[in-house]
This record gives C-alpha cells, structure tokens and sequence, in this order.
C-alpha cells in the first residue's frame, strides 16, 4: 500500500577539477652534469671518474644523464618491480614509459639506489647496490659537480713596435765565424712567442729566442730564419743545429755586454765571450 515516504532530490555533486598540468622541465642547460666516483674495480669504466650530463626527460619529467661515449645511463624508474630508484643502465630509458623505462621486462641493472626524488641522483657520498663481480654489493659512490675549467690565460701583450727595437753589434767571434765579429744586427720581426729575432744586413744570418728545441729555452745564431708561427724547433730542421747559442729565459733580447755563448768553432762547440 503507498505510504507516506521522505524523500530527499538534490543537485549531484560537481566533479572534482581536473589536476593541475605537470610544471615545465627546466631547461635542459640548467641541469648540472655530476662525476661519479668510487665504484669497485669490475665497474670502474661506469663509475669511477666517469661524467655524466643530462641527455633528455623521461615521461616523469625526470632528467637522465648520459655518459660522453653514449654508452651508459642513469635515470629514475618510478616502479620497476620495486620502489622507485636511480638506476645505472647500459640501455637507454624510454621517453615515454611510465614504468620499467629500458623495457626489458626484467629490471636489470648495472647499479641503484632507492629514491622518491626523481630531480636528481643524490649527490655527494652515498650506498648504491652494484653488480660487482656479478652479484649486487654495498658500493659506497660519491656524484660530485666536475671541477671548473681554469680561466682562460690572458691574451699575451702586444709586441713593441719593431721600429723601437734597436739593433746590437757582435763582435768576438772565433776565426772560423766572421758572422760573430764586428757584425750588426737588426730587428726583422718577432716570432709566435712574442719574442723579436734579428737579421744581419746580408740576410744570411739570424739571431732568435728558441723557447724548445730539445733544451732549455735559448738565443741562437743560425743560417735558416725562424719560424713566425712554430713554438719549439724555430729552425724546423729537427735537428737545432746552430752556429751559436747562450741558455736564456729572458725572450724580450738576447744579454747585451760580454757573456760566454757556445760558439761552432772548428767542428766543435766551445765556450767564446762574445
């Protein structure tokens, strides 16, 4: 029989609003490459002095990292069978995956660590499981930002205007070597050290800084021109076969006054003040 019965009508409930979208990846430039250091002997090629730097995203907008030969990996798998981690692969991770990311189907790694930050690996000191020597071990592996490149030199200052070089006069020189007695020489140019090198007036001979040549850095006497743009062996002879030479630091001149340079005299070196 129908019987007085309260019944409530109302308007259902709205939906929930939809989630807010996922914030932008930063910009993969800001992320920070890291060296990863410490593993045991069978891994070291992977983790023992190896950078890494950031390579890409994965579907969670976490960034992995990619070794320089492009062979290793290292990214955050939130579920592979097992809490989330940072893992080290040899296979790249998918970009769009949500879960077991190098989708082997088995979850093989060559290292891990668990984590529920999916921003980065852990920096610093931390224990990592590694397949050493083919079982998984505690492996303490320290990630650590690369050292900064030292700053560039500074550019070298400019040569003097040759015009101010001023010319010199030998003179002493064994019987065997006119070219080192009473002889002028003048600045002709200078060589990629910066330094100047001289010229006689017959152009035949030269006097010039050589900072290398299978000795300490020296002033020469030659008869082939020095190299405007080698750094060692100015001669380019392979040899540093020389008329004449004194050791010397000093590139701006070769020593003015009466020093003792080792002179070609009669086949053989010998002391001879010039």
């Amino acid at each position: 029989s129908f019987t007085d019965n309260d019944l409530t009508l109302a308007r259902p409930s709205p939906p929930p609003p939809p989630s807010p979208p996922a914030p932008p990846s930063p910009p993969l430039a800001t992320v920070l490459p890291f060296v990863i250091t410490g593993g045991c002997a069978s891994k070291s090629a992977v983790l023992d002095g190896v950078e890494y730097a950031a390579a890409g995203y994965t579907a969670s907008g976490a960034p992995y990292y990619r070794d320089s030969s492009s062979s290793y990996y290292i990214y955050w798998d939130p579920d592979c069978n097992a809490p989330a981690r940072w893992v080290v692969n040899d296979l790249a991770p998918s970009t769009s995956a949500s879960s077991d990311l190098d989708g082997d189907g088995q979850c093989k790694f060559i290292a891990y660590i668990d984590s529920e930050d999916s921003s980065s690996p852990p920096l610093g000191t931390n224990t990592w499981q590694v397949l050493c020597d083919g079982s998984f071990t505690d492996n303490d592996l320290t990630l650590a930002r690369p050292s900064p490149s030292p700053p560039p030199s500074p550019p070298a200052p400019p040569s003097p205007p040759l015009a101010t070089v001023l010319p010199f006069v030998i003179t002493g020189g064994c019987s065997g070597q006119p070219v080192l007695d009473g002889v002028e020489y003048a600045a002709a140019g200078y060589t990629a050290s910066g330094a100047p090198y001289y010229r006689d007036s017959s152009s035949s001979y030269y006097i010039y800084w050589d900072p290398d040549c299978n000795a300490p850095a020296r002033w020469v006497v030659n008869d082939l021109a020095p190299s405007t743009s080698a750094s060692s062996d100015l001669d380019g002879d392979g040899q540093c076969k020389f008329i004449a030479y004194i050791d010397s630091e000093d590139s701006s001149s070769p020593p003015l006054g009466t020093n003792t340079w080792q002179v070609l005299c009669d086949g053989s070196f010998t002391d001879n003040d010039l």
